[in-house]
């Protein structure tokens, strides 16, 4: 798994600064795969390269899978990108 992202990336927009908050908060404490995923598209959002925000790059830089693997057969950013729904809702 990729660490999280350098929190100077994220401190000097709010919305990175929101993110950090959320991240550090109790609801996502023992979630490291969760808060590399939120932090992951919030700096490519933030860095203007939505390109980057795909189910495939997204399995390669924050899930370690090989590039070119079958997000058809490995599921790994659907389901987490479920998880971190939910874990958003919980937090707000």
């Amino acid at each position: 798994m990729k660490a999280p992202v350098e929190d100077a990336r994220l401190t000097g927009d709010w919305r990175g600064q929101l993110v950090l908050r959320v991240t550090t908060s109790v609801t996502f404490q023992k979630s490291p795969r969760l808060t590399a995923f939120l932090q992951y598209v919030t700096e490519k959002a933030l860095e203007a390269h939505p390109e980057e925000v795909t189910e495939q790059q997204i399995g390669v830089h924050v899930f370690r899978r090989p590039p070119g693997y079958d997000s058809g057969s490995d599921n790994i950013v659907r389901s987490q990108a479920r998880h971190l729904r939910t874990r958003l809702e919980q937090y707000f």
